[in-house]
């Protein structure tokens, strides 16, 4: 961005922090935004249920990766990919962007300073916080109605699950592994799993949030289930132990929005096949 470009994008920047409130998570109650940046996959997904495309002036760079996101091919190349990048956003000119903190303490110290508009949300550890985090989204934005339409969609998926599965005998302890990594206490995959029908197997090492671990832990765990996604692979220690494979599509099972449900769903269907005939 040269200094005239910059200049510019700073003292729009500053009316435009002066017409909402500032820095950080701007009330509920301020202008509503119509020229939304995302810096994230999250938030990706969830606001292209909520608001006009017409809205929308950037979204993240993993939006296309349909290994990873709900909203491929869904954003027309007209609207920007960013990433952590300051100088690019400010180009855009938003009224809100859209951080977690995944995006990295420089950036977000940078944003922070830049006085933009925000919506920070916590990390998400937990279908309930997927919930939590679009109902707040939704505020933010001045969609709260179909906000929770969003979460009322989500909760009936997941109400029908639970109905094929009450009453089921036996919750299989199930293993989330990617290439020495596991979901431990307080992550959204270890929720998938319970609410599956299974057992967190993980949990038991009373690890919290996503973890290495080692190779004998993981042997000595010997769950019933391997959970893994589509590309995953069992070290050679890991493949002689009595626990079978069960794949998840990685897009839905690491999901910080509702599409989670995708995840659930399939995973019941694995581990209690009688119940989805």
């Amino acid at each position: 961005m040269n200094e005239r470009a910059l200049a510019g994008a700073l003292a729009w920047m500053l009316g435009a922090a002066a017409c909402s409130g500032g820095a950080g998570n701007a009330p509920a109650e301020s202008r509503r935004p119509s020229r939304i940046v995302s810096v994230n996959l999250g938030a990706d997904e969830v606001l292209a249920d909520l608001v006009g495309l017409d809205r929308i002036v950037g979204v993240s760079a993993f939006a296309d990766d349909a290994s990873v996101s709900s909203v491929a091919g869904r954003y027309p190349p007209s609207i920007a990919r960013v990433r952590g990048d300051l100088e690019r956003i400010l180009e855009l000119r938003p009224d809100l962007v859209c951080v977690n903190p995944y995006n990295g303490p420089d950036f977000l110290e940078a944003l922070r300073r830049s006085a933009l508009p925000t919506f920070r949300f916590d990390a998400i550890t937990s279908l309930q916080g997927i919930r939590s985090f679009v109902v707040a989204l939704g505020a933010r934005v001045g969609e709260p109605e179909r906000a929770r339409a969003v979460v009322a969609a989500m909760d009936a998926r997941l109400a029908a699950v639970d109905a094929s599965l009450r009453g089921v005998a036996s919750r299989p302890r199930s293993c989330f592994w990617n290439q020495g990594w596991t979901a431990g206490l307080e992550t959204s995959i270890g929720d998938v799993i319970e609410r599956a029908g299974g057992a967190n197997a993980a949990a038991e090492l009373s690890i919290r949030g996503n973890a290495a671990v080692s190779l004998e832990k993981a042997v000595a765990l010997d769950p019933d289930v391997w959970l893994m996604n589509e590309q995953g692979a069992l070290d050679g220690a890991l493949a002689k132990t009595r626990g079978r494979v069960v794949r998840v599509p990685g897009r839905p099972l690491g999901a910080l929005s509702p599409s989670i449900v995708e995840a659930v769903e399939s995973l019941a269907r694995s581990l209690h096949p009688e119940r989805f005939p």
